[in-house]
C-alpha cells in the first residue's frame, strides 16, 4: 500500500491532504517540518518539551480544580438565593391576602 494513502487512512483524512502536509503545502505541514529539523539538529529537547507539556498540565489541571472549586461555591449561594426569593415571596403573597381580608373588611 502507498505509504501516502495509508497515512491519509489512519489519519482519516483524503491522500490529497496527507500529501499537502507533506509536501508543507499547509501550515500544518509546515510546522510539523520546522519541529522535525529543530529535533534533528538538536535545537529542541523532546524530554525538556515533555517535563515542559507536564507542567503545563499540572498548572492546567490546578486552574481548572480551582475553577470547578469556585463554581459549586457559587451554585451553592445561588441554591441559598433561590430557596430566600421563594420564601420572601410567600410572604408577600401572605401579606397581599391579609390586605385584601383588612380592605374587603373596610
Amino acid at each position: 500500500m502507498n505509504p501516502i494513502l495509508r497515512i491519509a487512512e489512519e489519519l482519516g483524512r483524503s491522500e490529497g491532504t496527507a500529501r499537502n502536509h507533506l509536501n508543507r503545502k499547509t501550515e500544518a505541514g509546515k510546522l510539523v517540518w520546522e519541529t522535525y529539523e529543530m529535533l534533528a539538529k538538536g535545537q529542541i529537547d523532546p524530554i525538556a518539551a515533555v517535563i515542559s507539556a507536564a507542567g503545563d498540565v499540572r498548572k492546567f489541571k490546578e486552574e481548572l480544580d480551582k475553577a470547578v472549586k469556585e463554581r459549586d461555591e457559587l451554585k451553592e449561594k445561588v441554591s441559598i438565593l433561590e430557596k430566600q426569593v421563594s420564601e420572601l415571596r410567600d410572604k408577600l403573597n401572605k401579606v397581599k391576602t391579609r390586605l385584601q381580608e383588612i380592605l374587603a373588611l373596610l
